[in-house]
């Protein structure tokens, strides 16, 4: 198991940040998953997503741009490795978890982070990524910096 924030050409596989959001204020952080630059196996977890200290996230959700035959995955964050998606589907294109085209989204009362975390995708024992690309958005409020 490993964790990367990186793809093999030392690139960040952190990419994007917020739309139409400033400080306090809410809005989209977005990031996009490559995993022909940077394959996974079992239990890797790669951060796509940074959330910064301040910030309730309302609700994450993603779109499989290239699948990933038979795979699943989760997305969470460095306390609860599946807490937004557990056993996502990403072995079709255009998936997003509920088939169709409808948008998988993860909801409730939504996570306060206090201090700056990210949004991983982790793979699940006995799956592996390697032509897997996936978009994931998460909704945010940023409240502030909390101190």
């Amino acid at each position: 198991m490993a964790t990367y924030n990186t793809y093999d050409d030392g690139s960040s596989t952190i990419t994007g940040g917020f739309s139409g959001v400033s400080a306090p204020g809410c809005g989209v952080l977005t990031g996009v998953f490559d995993a022909s630059l940077r394959n996974l196996a079992a239990a890797d977890v790669v951060e796509v997503i940074t959330v910064p200290a301040g910030t309730i996230v309302e609700a994450v959700c993603y779109e499989v741009i290239t699948a990933d035959a038979t795979q699943t995955m989760d997305i969470g964050d460095g306390v609860d490795p599946n807490g937004w998606v557990a056993v996502g589907d990403v072995g079709t294109v255009g998936n997003t978890g509920l088939g169709g085209g409808a948008l998988a989204v993860a909801v409730g009362a939504g996570k306060y982070y206090a201090t700056a975390d990210t949004i991983d995708i982790a793979v699940p024992a006995t799956k592996a990524f390697d032509t897997l690309k996936v978009k994931v958005t998460a909704v945010c409020t940023v409240i502030g910096i909390a101190g």
